[in-house]
């Protein structure tokens, strides 16, 4: 696979594995266990990304919210805003 930059950024990720048929909690994480499988997993993960045109990947929370940290202009208004609502 002719993966770019970002297929880096997201296998430096801290990866989990979990067999969820004998571990529905997802309490034991298997990556240290079985990193073959992790591995194989990672591969799979990248392929179909790339293939639905998915990356690069933007695991931002709160900074996808706020339109001035995400950098789009703040468009919201009407009755349920107050001017305390628009940031900065």
């Amino acid at each position: 696979m002719g993966h770019c930059w970002y297929a880096a950024e997201v296998t430096e990720d801290k990866w989990e594995l979990y067999n969820t048929n004998d571990d529905f909690s997802q309490s034991q994480d298997l990556a240290e266990k079985f990193p073959d499988k992790l591995k194989e997993l990672q591969q799979l993960f990248l392929a179909e990304a790339e293939k639905y045109n998915v990356l690069p990947l933007d695991d931002r929370r709160v900074e996808r919210f706020v339109p001035t940290l995400a950098g789009r202009p703040f468009t919201h208004v009407g009755p349920h805003f107050s001017d305390r609502s628009i940031p900065a």
